[in-house]
């Protein structure tokens, strides 16, 4: 399943209740009002943090997008999540401009 294709209730009241925050330092970050996530992304079109409940879950518990406005400095994006503690399974999902993936297509291995 591609993460495009949510089969997750991304409707979560949590969700809503993140926070624009800073774009430094880079990775997860907990603090006493959750854990602040930052990432660099130099072509980046729309990001998405995925957050799993278990390592053998093939889909994400939650998927938060980051907004364009709000939760990108320059090239890195970033965002507070209220809730999510230290330990906690994350990855991100980021769109590129088509470009790069016509580039993966004309590489011969």
């Amino acid at each position: 399943m591609e993460l495009n294709q949510k089969s997750v209730d991304v409707h979560d009241p949590a969700v809503e209740q993140t926070h624009a925050t800073l774009p430094y330092p880079l990775g997860p970050t907990t603090t006493c009002d959750g854990t602040k996530f930052s990432v660099f992304s130099g072509s980046a079109t729309r990001m998405e943090l995925v957050v799993f409940d278990h390592v053998d879950n093939p889909a994400p518990s939650r998927v938060i997008a980051l907004d364009l406005v709000f939760h990108r400095t320059s090239h890195c994006w970033h965002i507070l999540v209220p809730g999510i503690k230290q330990g906690q399974l994350y990855g991100y999902h980021a769109d590129a401009p088509t470009v790069f993936a016509e580039l993966e297509d004309s590489i011969d291995c």
